[in-house]
Formats: structure tokens, C-alpha cells, sequence
């Protein structure tokens, strides 16, 4: 990528903003199709089976235990998305940069916190992550930023 090529790519600028916080109405917000940085970010079930097919660059969702949402219903740890940065390396939105290892502790963590009954001491089976363990990355919630057309483009 040649200088200036960034600021060509997003004219109008960037800037970061949870796709659950819309100006439009909830009702209205429940309505609309796909959230908007799918545009720029495809989902790429089809390319990610697993860790190893990971590359930097990727957006990940690390999912935590289903019950987290019923155990701190205003809690912000349901799950984290993060970009993979290779290595093995993971950053989250005000998450330090951490292995998949330590994001997956973290995210036990925050599900215990508060808790006298119904601690988790470690990961459990599932179905829905990439290595069959929960918390983990979902295999739904991968989404490569090249495989968006117009940074393929400007990448070759």
C-alpha cells in the first residue's frame, strides 16, 4: 500500500463506533439488515476452520458462556471482538493486547465476577467455536478485512 492510499480508500474519514449504538430508533434498529461494517469486513466462514487458518488482520468475536447475559444482565463481557494480530496475539475494544489463552481467562474472569454460586473454573465444550471450547472465537465470528474488493485492489 502507497502513501495516501488509506485516506483514498475512506475519504470521509474513519472512526469507531458500536454498531448497537444507531441515532435511529431501537424498533427501527431491530429492522435493518446486515450491520454496516460487514461492508467492509465480509464474513469468511467458508476460509477459517480453525486457529491455524487465522491471519493478521482478521476480526474475531470471542464469545463468552451463554449464561454470562443472565449472571450480569449490564454486563459489557458477553463476548470481545478483537483483531488478530499474529503471533498469536489478540486486541479487544479497552482490552490489552493478550494471547488466545489469556483472552479466554479474561473472559472466564469477567463471568465470575460478582458470583458466589455458579463459579466456572475453565473452559467448557462447544460446538460453536473454532477449537470446541467455550469462551472461544465463534466460527460465525470471523470476518477478513481482505476479502473486502476494494482493499484487494489497492493491496495488489
Amino acid at each position: 500500500m502507497k502513501a495516501g492510499d488509506f485516506a483514498s480508500l475512506f475519504p470521509k474519514g474513519v472512526f469507531i463506533v458500536p454498531e448497537w449504538l444507531l441515532i435511529d430508533s431501537l424498533e427501527e434498529a431491530h429492522t435493518k439488515a446486515q450491520p454496516p461494517s460487514l461492508e467492509l469486513i465480509p464474513d469468511t466462514t467458508q476460509a477459517v476452520h480453525s486457529l491455524d487458518d487465522l491471519i493478521p488482520g482478521d476480526w474475531v468475536y470471542f464469545t463468552n458462556f451463554k449464561e454470562y447475559e443472565e449472571k450480569h444482565p449490564h454486563g459489557a463481557f458477553a463476548g470481545e471482538n478483537a483483531l488478530y494480530l499474529g503471533g498469536d496475539l489478540y486486541r479487544g475494544f479497552g482490552v490489552r493486547a493478550m494471547t488466545y489463552s489469556d483472552m479466554n481467562q479474561f473472559l472466564i474472569e469477567r463471568y465470575n465476577e460478582g458470583l458466589k454460586q455458579g463459579i466456572k473454573g475453565s473452559r467448557e465444550k462447544s460446538r460453536e467455536t473454532l477449537d470446541g471450547e467455550v469462551p472461544g472465537i465463534l466460527k460465525t465470528g470471523v470476518r477478513r478485512i481482505a476479502e473486502n474488493e476494494a482493499v484487494k485492489q489497492r493491496l495488489r
